[in-house]
């Protein structure tokens, strides 16, 4: 949302944004992480538990090549190679997982609207 005011506000002076939305990458970020910190609240040890084994077993091999997604970020800013006769994408989804990711969120949105349409439509003021 963000992201998308700032666009907004931004491109009146030829400013343009992207919002890049990366899946998991093969970089060492992950190992900045303090997954051991002590957790103060017991009842979130179990989650903070099951959290810590998921980033330790991803980060150990993300399909994420850093280095082509960083030639894909310089093409799309650049308007050349991949991105070549393409349209600016505001969002810039990088990765397959990130793909999987916000296709499933737009699914659920659209169940949504479909679900609830009609009645979310109906909150203007009746005419008299």
């Amino acid at each position: 949302m963000i992201g998308e005011v700032l666009s907004a506000e931004l491109s009146q002076f030829g400013i343009r944004t992207l919002i890049v939305e990366p899946a998991a990458f093969r970089t060492a970020v992950l190992a900045y992480l303090h997954l051991d910190r002590p957790r103060p609240i017991a009842d979130y040890d179990s989650l903070a538990d099951a959290i810590r084994k998921r980033l330790e077993d991803y980060s150990r091999a993300p399909p994420g090549d850093p280095v082509k997604a960083m030639r894909l970020l310089v093409d799309v800013v650049r308007g050349e190679g991949k991105a070549r006769g393409k349209a600016w994408p505001l969002y810039l989804p990088m990765g397959a997982a990130a793909e999987e990711a916000i296709r499933e969120k737009a699914g659920k949105l659209a169940g949504v609207l479909d679900e609830w349409g009609e009645i979310i439509r109906d909150l203007d003021f009746d005419e008299e």
